[in-house]
């Protein structure tokens, strides 16, 4: 999903909804990010959401997700400035089956705001072999 060219706001909640294609089982979740070479921080702060068991509740965990190493290098491959990586958030998430809705929330909970230098969020669910019981 795209970011705002003139920066994340605090107040833009990034929302993605699941296809009801999606089926009920586990899934290795992992946030994709695209940010420019004029990113200033070495991390991006996340706070996200999901009610992926319930349609009702939303769970809420915070993420670290690095963008650079100790060095400033920043991480993720791309051309021009442009730099995408794919960043672990769960190694095993139960998704129920579809009917209602089932979303993921995320917003920034850096600093600043607007936050520039973030072009693109999204998320990649992959099934793991066992299905969910």
């Amino acid at each position: 999903m795209n970011v705002s060219l003139d920066g994340w706001s605090k107040s833009d909640t990034l929302v993605y909804t699941l296809p009801n294609s999606i089926p009920a089982g586990n899934y290795e979740v992992e946030i994709g990010i695209r940010h420019q070479e004029s990113y200033p921080y070495r991390d991006l702060w996340l706070e996200i959401g999901h009610n992926t068991q319930d349609s009702l509740v939303y769970v809420t965990d915070t993420l670290q997700l690095f963008l650079a190493d100790e060095a400033g290098n920043k991480t993720g491959d791309g051309p021009c400035g442009l730099y995408q990586c794919g960043l672990p958030y769960k190694a095993s998430l139960p998704i129920r089956a579809e009917g209602s809705t089932r979303a993921f929330r995320i917003v920034h909970i850096m600093t600043d705001n607007p936050l520039t230098g973030i072009s693109d969020v999204g998320i990649r669910l992959r099934r793991l072999e066992s299905p969910m019981n």
